[in-house]
């Protein structure tokens, strides 16, 4: 089998398959693990190989994942915890000329089977954590090859990298697919985004344009799931030589530790862990330890999170925005820009950065394609190599997100006069009713700043304006009653909330990501969620 028959007609349709160009993601693979040091490339808290290693059991991994999948094109789902085999699975993919489809494994089963239908994986791989998503996949669809058992002894994963499949593969072209990622479900059924080989090697040119790359002698630190923004780290991090270390998904104790110790020098944090990971850091005295590089995005964050940590660590950071669709970073604040004193630097540091050099960013109108004016508020726009051809097997919503050549994010922001992009909020979580219409952003930063508040998130109940914080501590009446007084002096009546309420915590998906849709419903309700609120 090359490819079922939902694939080969969305595939013609798309101008993409096994043609053109080579992919530069086999071209540099095969390059780093022929010339790769002496010594580690991958470890985690129970294996280590090094890049010897890799080049004998990478492409092992990808000759049997191609037989095991029935050829070029078909989809391989994966759901396992951090560790060592889910960087072999990007590799081994890759070269396989198969798309992965990542399914993190605190992803809802609903959610799970959805994906499922959409993507119609051949073959579906998992370790213990990720074995219910598997289930949920086998329950999704009936036409799965093959389940493929990760970190038992003597499991298939270690049989099939022990080479048993004979065979050199060609490859897969620039323009096969490389991974079918799965949209969060928060605005309707999930999507698969697909991006090519060639979408991966742009987003990388990216990466790189925007923060430079890794060295020889740096350790890339994995501490958010490698079925996402991670991921993007593995193939810079092969190329230089350098080593990598996973540890658990969000355990910001662990990964302080290494950087305590020297071992960790770069890594990209989700927005909502690097608070967490500063106060693990001075718990852990990792001051920085050889720290160079703290890359974080995918959501926005408090200025004041945003001081400590370079109060901390120094200027090490870094933040970048994009969308899965759109192959991040298409907007940069490096390093530098970090640091800049005063007000200019303070919304500096309050806005997403400016467009790297490698794609395109427009901010656009209602219609999706004139540009607006500095100043007022339009849709960002994104064109360029790093774009995805579409949703896979959903030609209404590919339709619905491109205009003249360029993808419509959803996201609304504002560019000011020095170039720089502020985030307002989703098109679609614009609050309020229509005659007073307010961006969550704009709420949120206001209560941000409030010394006692941790996280804050605006929604929209019933067209009313809802403002729900976690608090540092203390008195929840006392932080809304002061939080009330700051809206009243900082914010127009449109934008004011009319309840302010304490959450223990806000409601994140598997990727921390905020779902807005199901804070207004908790906030709606009466359950004891809220220590404190205000009508």
């Amino acid at each position: 089998m090359v490819f079922d028959e939902a694939w080969a007609g969305w595939a013609a349709e798309h101008g993409l398959g096994r043609h053109g160009s080579p992919s530069p993601l086999c071209t540099l693979i095969r390059a780093a693990l022929a010339h790769g040091p002496e010594g580690r490339a991958v470890e985690d808290g129970s294996r280590s190989l090094s890049f010897a290693e890799l080049g004998v059991r990478v492409p092992a991994l990808a000759a049997a994942l191609h037989k095991a999948a029935g050829g070029w094109g078909a989809r391989v789902a994966v759901s396992m915890g951090n560790r060592v085999e889910w960087i072999e699975a990007w590799l081994a993919a890759f070269q396989a000329g198969v798309g992965l489809v990542p399914l993190h494994p605190d992803l809802p089963e609903e959610v799970v089977r959805a994906i499922a239908r959409r993507t119609a994986p051949a073959v579906v791989v998992a370790d213990v954590r990720g074995a219910h998503v598997a289930r949920a996949v086998l329950d999704g669809v009936s036409g799965v090859r093959r389940r493929i058992v990760v970190g038992e002894a003597g499991c298939d994963w270690e049989r099939m990298a022990q080479g048993g499949v004979s065979g050199r593969l060609g490859d897969p072209g620039a323009d096969a697919v490389a991974a079918v990622f799965p949209t969060s479900g928060t605005t309707g059924e999930p999507k698969g985004v697909v991006v090519t080989h060639g979408n991966w090697a742009a987003g990388l040119r990216g990466l790189a344009a925007a923060f430079g790359g890794p060295l020889g002698d740096d350790v890339v630190l994995h501490a958010t799931a490698l079925s996402h923004t991670t991921s993007e780290l593995i193939l810079p991090a092969l190329a230089a030589g350098a080593r990598q270390v996973v540890v658990a998904d969000g355990d910001c104790a662990a990964a302080a530790e290494r950087v305590a110790r020297g071992e960790g020098t770069r890594l990209f944090l989700s927005s909502a862990l690097l608070e967490a990971f500063v106060e693990a850091a001075r718990e852990a005295r990792a001051d920085g330890g050889r720290l160079r590089s703290l890359l974080y995005g995918g959501a926005p964050v408090s200025a004041s999170v945003i001081e400590r940590a370079l109060a901390f660590f120094g200027p090490v950071l870094e933040q970048g925005y994009g969308q899965t669709e759109t192959f991040p970073p298409t907007l940069a604040l490096g390093r530098a820009e970090h640091l800049i004193p005063g007000v200019r630097g303070r919304r500096l540091r309050e806005s997403l950065g400016r467009p790297v050099s490698t794609c395109e960013v427009r901010l656009v109108g209602a219609e999706g394609t004139g540009e607006v004016s500095p100043g007022a508020v339009g849709e960002i726009a994104v064109r360029g190599a790093n774009v995805t051809p579409g949703y896979f097997g959903d030609e209404a919503a590919t339709a619905r997100a491109k205009r003249g050549g360029f993808h419509l994010t959803g996201d609304l922001a504002v560019r000011d006069a020095d170039g720089t992009v502020r985030l307002m909020g989703r098109r679609s979580e614009m609050l309020g009713s229509l005659e007073r219409a307010v961006h969550a952003r704009q709420v949120e930063r206001e209560a941000e700043e409030h010394p006692d508040v941790r996280e804050a998130a605006a929604c929209d109940v019933g067209g009313a304006v809802v403002l729900a914080v976690v608090s540092r501590g203390g008195d929840g009446a006392a932080l809304v009653a002061s939080l009330r007084r700051r809206m009243v002096e900082r914010l127009g009546p449109a934008a004011r909330p009319s309840r302010i309420v304490v959450l223990r915590a806000l409601p994140r998906n598997a990727n921390r990501k905020l779902e807005r849709s199901a804070l207004a419903a908790l906030v709606a309700g009466e359950g004891g969620a809220a220590s404190s609120r205000e009508e």
